[in-house]
């Protein structure tokens, strides 16, 4: 039994670094090929327009609030379409349309 539940522990460890392999390759490979800055940037602004959000609520202020959070979404469309036009532009070059 002993040999049994070590056998199985070596699979699980062996099955754990695969996955570790394939994540690290995945990862290294968005890094490569991903600017993450426009992550980060999409992520602050979505931070700061929740927390502007929050506090216009609890004052009583929903339609500003409600336009602030329209204004953030359109601010993220904004940063968006340069990365969509790149998108196309490179579908478009790959399939030849």
């Amino acid at each position: 039994k002993e040999k049994n539940g070590a056998t199985e522990q070596n699979q699980s460890l062996s099955s754990n670094r695969f996955v570790l392999r394939i994540l690290c390759g995945y990862f290294a490979y968005i890094e490569e090929k991903m600017d993450i800055s426009l992550i980060l940037k999409i992520m602050g602004i979505g931070i700061l327009v929740s927390v502007a959000c929050q506090i216009l609520s609890k004052s009583g202020r929903d339609e500003q609030a409600t336009l602030l959070s329209i204004g953030g979404i359109i601010i993220v469309m904004l940063l968006i379409v340069s990365e969509l036009e790149a998108l196309f532009s490179t579908l478009t070059r790959v399939f030849g349309l």
